[in-house]
């Protein structure tokens, strides 16, 4: 009897744990930025720190495309090297409206992220400099952490 109630409460745990990854896109996206937000954490794994966010990109149109966050003005950003799969992917989101997890990286890149692909290498395109370099990293998540309150 006691080895039943220790299999179904491992069960119970088991099942707690996955089934955000069985939600759907829309709330994954939710959920994944909500946990992150978290102040304290969740589980034996310790908590990273990244800077993520549910973003929806828009006109994409070249290496450009804008990228809104939810109740936010919407920001343009520049990908360095599109490949024809990372424009078709694009295309395809912002006609859907699909929610998209954006995270920013230490090189200063973003990437967003959808259900089956990601595209890497965005840039801010208004912090770009005539060098093609983009500001550092301090400053762009200064950005987002601003833009996000």
């Amino acid at each position: 009897m006691t080895a039943l109630l220790f299999l179904a409460a491992l069960a119970a745990l088991v099942a707690l744990a996955v089934a955000p990854l069985l939600l759907p896109w829309h709330h994954h996206v939710r959920w994944l930025v909500i946990a992150n937000a978290t102040s304290e954490p969740r589980g034996p794994v310790p908590r990273v720190d990244l800077h993520i966010d549910e973003v929806r990109v828009s006109e994409p149109s070249g290496d450009l495309l804008w990228i809104t966050r939810q109740g936010k003005a919407p920001h343009r950003a520049m990908l360095a090297h599109p490949s024809e799969a990372d424009i078709r992917w694009l295309e395809s989101w912002a006609i859907a409206g699909t929610p998209l997890l954006q995270l920013a990286h230490r090189d200063g890149t973003i990437s967003v992220h959808g259900p089956t692909y990601a595209v890497h290498g965005l840039r801010p395109a208004g912090d770009l400099t005539p060098a093609g370099l983009g500001d550092t990293i301090e400053e762009w998540l200064r950005e987002i952490s601003e833009a996000s309150r």
